[in-house]
């Protein structure tokens, strides 16, 4: 009887166990001001530089269309009269993707939220308090010089972060984001760029190294060695700008595509990305110079083609821009943009770097 009774208790603990880890589940969300009912967006950041992938949560309002937390940037649907047009499917496709689950894409065009100056806006995670106008007013780290070399290196740690080739409106679920085919892939942005640069007299060079190929892990590291290889070989380089794609998805598997309309034609919009590092531990002393060329592009690029960047994202973090004072990352689009759309951003993007390096 004695032994019936001790398991009975050693039963009932576990039964009470596990019902206050329910609780403490169903509690936390609410806890955390988080609604039952509010589905989240994933944005898939950036690959950390010891391998490890960095994922945001935010939340996603469709009532409110305001993004919150870690994207800060208001996000609405396009206006039909913005060129919501979709591509017809052909039959070949549809027959091609006959049983696959079909899943939305959601146009959207995120605007000004965050830290505001003038036209620009900033999403400052760091804590330290940003003086934008001020910053803007400061020289920056480097000065372009009259001549026929390479002062500026295009490359791209991810490689293959790929976009669609089509715009249906929705995409399938064997669709996948990567590809090493070079004409579906983010170097193909970096190509418009380089085109631009070269054109307008300012030698650049790109690199389309699949850093992430065959191992994602670690890119980051590979992508340091090959622009300290070219920093070696082209003294001449002052400015190295790291290309990538973005990846947003709701929790129920819609992907986030956003663009802007210029000159009739949507383009997809950029997020250019700067790191902190106050306490020094990330060995980036000369954060605030590449601060400033950050806040030169975003304000550029904001003046020519208003409605072409995304808050600016500000963080703790450094993704190679401590090689030298003329570095950033840059995120064109998302998984869901298409290449056209891309390509055009980065045609653009060519002409704000033109414009901001000739002012240097």
């Amino acid at each position: 009887m004695k032994r019936i009774r001790n398991s009975f208790a050693i039963l009932c603990a576990i039964i009470i166990t596990i019902m206050a880890v329910v609780c403490t589940g169903i509690r936390l969300p609410i806890s955390l001001g988080i609604s039952a009912n509010t589905p989240l967006l994933y944005v898939a950041k950036l690959e950390l530089p010891n391998g490890s992938v960095e994922y945001s949560n935010i939340t996603y309002s469709e009532k409110t269309s305001n993004v919150s937390k870690t994207s800060v940037s208001t996000v609405k649907k396009a206006d039909d009269n913005q060129n919501n047009s979709h591509d017809t499917e052909s039959p070949e496709s549809a027959k091609a993707h006959a049983g696959e689950k079909k899943y939305s894409i959601i146009e959207t065009q995120y605007g000004g939220s965050g830290a505001q100056y003038q036209n620009i806006f900033v999403k400052n995670s760091t804590g330290y308090g940003l003086n934008i106008g001020q910053e803007l007013s400061y020289p920056l780290g480097f000065s372009m010089q009259n001549t026929s070399a390479p002062q500026v290196l295009i490359y791209h740690t991810h490689a293959c972060e790929a976009y669609m080739k089509n715009d249906f409106g929705y995409y399938y679920s064997s669709s996948y984001s990567r590809s090493t085919n070079d004409d579906e892939n983010v170097t193909q942005v970096g190509d418009e760029i380089a085109k631009v640069l070269n054109a307008a007299g300012i030698g650049t060079l790109h690199n389309t190294t699949h850093h992430d190929y065959p191992s994602y892990n670690g890119a980051y590291g590979r992508s340091e060695d090959t622009v300290r290889s070219y920093l070696k070989e082209y003294p001449s380089l002052k400015v190295e700008i790291d290309i990538h794609r973005d990846a947003i998805e709701t929790s129920d598997n819609q992907k986030i595509k956003p663009t802007f309309i210029y000159n009739g034609q949507k383009a997809a919009q950029i997020m250019i990305t700067t790191g902190y590092d106050g306490d020094g531990t990330l060995g980036f002393p000369n954060w605030e110079k590449n601060l400033r060329f950050a806040l030169q592009i975003q304000k550029t690029a904001e003046t020519m083609y208003p409605g072409m960047t995304r808050p600016m994202d500000f963080g703790n973090f450094c993704y190679n821009e401590e090689v030298n004072t003329g570095s950033v990352l840059i995120e064109v689009g998302t998984d869901a943009n298409t290449i056209a759309e891309a390509k055009l951003s980065g045609d653009l993007l060519g002409n704000v770097l033109a414009k901001a390096l000739k002012a240097q």
